[in-house]
């Protein structure tokens, strides 16, 4: 697997057309073969971060581009999660 990039900044999360809040998002990028994989992290508020947990969620970067995320593992005292990408990351 090869390492293709990191995205990073602020956006916010859209829940069903909802705003579920701002989170700062740090995203890797990666090659297996011909498939792009991509996978990272947020921090945002706990409240946050629960809402968007396991649902099909937006980051809507700053440039108004959007990225379908899931949000896998939620970890509540840091206000960090995990998440998987699960469409194209701009600039990939």
């Amino acid at each position: 697997m090869r390492h293709l990039g990191k995205i990073s900044g602020r956006g916010e999360l859209l829940s069903s057309g909802a705003s579920l809040g701002e989170a700062a998002y740090e995203i890797d990028v990666w090659e297996d073969r011909q498939a792009k994989l991509a996978n990272g992290r947020l921090q945002s508020d706990g409240a946050t971060l629960v809402q968007a947990f396991g649902v099909d969620t937006k980051l809507i970067l700053r440039t108004g581009e959007k990225i379908d995320i899931v949000v896998t593992r939620h970890f509540a005292p840091g206000g960090s999660a995990e998440i998987k990408v699960s469409g194209p990351v701009p600039g990939f």
